[in-house]
């Protein structure tokens, strides 16, 4: 993560942890829901509100992308871009 991510999405301690123990029960669901389509189609596009550290409004552009390792393990990939 970088620091602009941090700024835009609230919460701490980010590594390791699961959407839900992050996020409002909602907004963990919507991303669950993301990441499976991402797994499952290889690719997922979506914008998405958001209110930053500060309470500002934010709109976000998140693209989410299947990574699959030599060992045919899937990882998800993310981008979000502030396109306020």
């Amino acid at each position: 993560f970088n620091q602009r991510f941090l700024d835009t999405f609230p919460g701490e301690g980010w590594l390791g942890k699961l959407p839900g123990e992050v996020f409002p029960p909602e907004t963990a669901q919507r991303v669950l829901e993301a990441d499976a389509r991402a797994l499952a189609e290889g690719f997922v596009s979506y914008t998405e509100e958001r209110r930053d550290r500060k309470g500002e409004r934010r709109l976000l552009e998140t693209r989410k992308f299947r990574i699959t390792q030599e060992n045919d393990q899937n990882l998800i990939g993310a981008i979000s871009t502030d396109i306020t």
